[in-house]
């Protein structure tokens, strides 16, 4: 059996998989940042089609934007694999998680102060 060192995503000691792997995490990172930011520009500057991932369909709400943005972020760095990288990613996470947290709560404990109004 062998033993892997915490955060590694080598599963079979294979350099070139992991190495797709890393490189399909940077790309999926990469991607989902680009469609929050997407979002997010069109809620600034009040564009409909930019606000949907697919033309026609249901808006993608602004504080879900900017989580998607972060994750995506967060994705992308921790793919890199570098200390420096790593604080990021944690950082982007944390922060995401936080604002997923706040709207999460707000279904449950419902209060005028909402994080909407933030954004």
């Amino acid at each position: 059996m062998k033993v892997m060192a915490p955060g590694s995503i080598a599963m079979d000691g294979n350099p070139e998989r992991t190495d797709r792997l890393r490189r399909l995490a940077a790309s999926a990172g990469i991607a989902a940042a680009l469609i929050g930011t997407m979002a997010m520009t069109g809620w600034v500057l009040g564009i409909d089609f930019l606000k949907s991932v697919v033309p026609g369909l249901i808006t993608m709400k602004a504080n879900t934007a900017l989580v998607l943005m972060l994750l995506g972020v967060s994705l992308h760095a921790a793919a890199v694999d570098s200390g420096r990288h790593r604080t990021a990613a944690r950082m982007a996470t944390l922060l995401g998680f936080t604002l997923s947290a706040t709207v999460f709560s707000q279904y449950v404990w419902p209060d005028p102060l909402s994080s909407v109004r933030l954004l």
